[in-house]
């Protein structure tokens, strides 16, 4: 799969070619040996932890960031990922040089009957979905392409009711309590848009940032679900590392989270992400990468 038009994309396929060529994997194992010869080596320590959240083990690179500031206590990067990685508003954000994006994570996001709720109603409408207009990022704009590679991959429509009235009361008292950890300052929503999108094999998702059409936009979130037993691999969320000194992003640095079953992520909008291709074993619709898909408007 490593010759989809994602990866052969000489920028925005730096990330899905890093992943799929196993280097980080390699590298992993090879920095865990020299640590058992130099255990108490900083520089070690901070190159696992940058691939454990590469690779998506974001228990492993918490437990990295936590030894390093122990270590080095005025270790800035550590101290921040460490606090963004255990659920705590960062003391001492980030303001020059690369910066790990802010992210909240919420798993077993709703109740087994609520979860089951989504599910059917998603497979309920899935004759009305359509292709979706792919966000890429072209200059110091984020466009919506029509004739991105491939856009049959994902489709979608826009939430209705019964799954408005669901979600949106939950992401209402999320952004209460999660907007100092996402370094937002705390606002009155305007707005909520969502969709309901659903990844076939194949499928992916371009680097973009929300907010560059639409300023207003502070936050997204994203809800994942899927049908079980899990029939497909990748359809992960990379976030960005951004650079603080010029507001670049770094296309070969991310934080990498899993498309797990009952998920909720949240991240603001400035962020530039993508999400990796989706390789499955059964191409039926049913057993897609789902994700409902939202924008909190300030």
């Amino acid at each position: 799969m490593t010759n989809s038009p994602l990866s052969q994309h000489p920028i925005f396929g730096a990330a899905q070619r890093l992943l799929d060529s196993g280097i980080l994997l390699h590298s992993r194992e090879m920095l865990e040996r020299k640590l058992v010869e130099t255990p108490d080596s900083p520089q070690l320590m901070e190159r696992l932890m940058d691939i454990c959240r590469q690779l998506g083990d974001l228990s492993a690179a918490a437990t990295w960031s936590d030894k390093i500031s122990r270590l080095v206590p005025n270790h800035q990067e550590a101290g921040y990922l460490h606090q963004v990685l255990s659920g705590r508003v960062p003391a001492m954000p980030i303001t020059e040089g690369i910066c790990p994006s802010p992210f909240v994570l919420l798993h077993d996001f709703l109740d087994a009957e609520t979860h089951r709720r989504v599910f059917d109603i998603a497979l309920s409408q899935l004759s009305q979905f359509k292709p979706l207009k792919v966000r890429i990022l072209h200059g110091d704009e984020a466009i919506r392409s029509s004739n991105a590679p491939d856009r049959r991959r994902q489709i979608g429509i826009p939430c209705g009711d019964e799954l408005e009235a669901i979600i949106l009361p939950r992401i209402t008292a999320e952004l209460e309590r999660n907007t100092r950890r996402l370094q937002i300052e705390a606002f009155e929503p305007k707005n909520v848009s969502m969709e309901l999108h659903a990844t076939r094999n194949g499928g992916f998702g371009l680097p973009h940032r929300d907010n560059l059409s639409n300023p207003s936009l502070i936050l997204a979130f994203a809800y994942y679900f899927h049908s079980q037993p899990k029939a497909f691999e990748g359809g992960d969320l990379l976030l960005f590392d951004s650079d603080r000194t010029d507001g670049d992003h770094v296309f070969t640095r991310f934080t990498r989270l899993i498309h797990r079953d009952n998920t909720l992520t949240l991240f603001p909008t400035a962020c530039s992400h993508q999400i990796t291709r989706v390789d499955s074993r059964n191409d039926d619709v049913a057993h897609s990468r789902f994700a409902v898909v939202g924008w909190v408007e300030r």
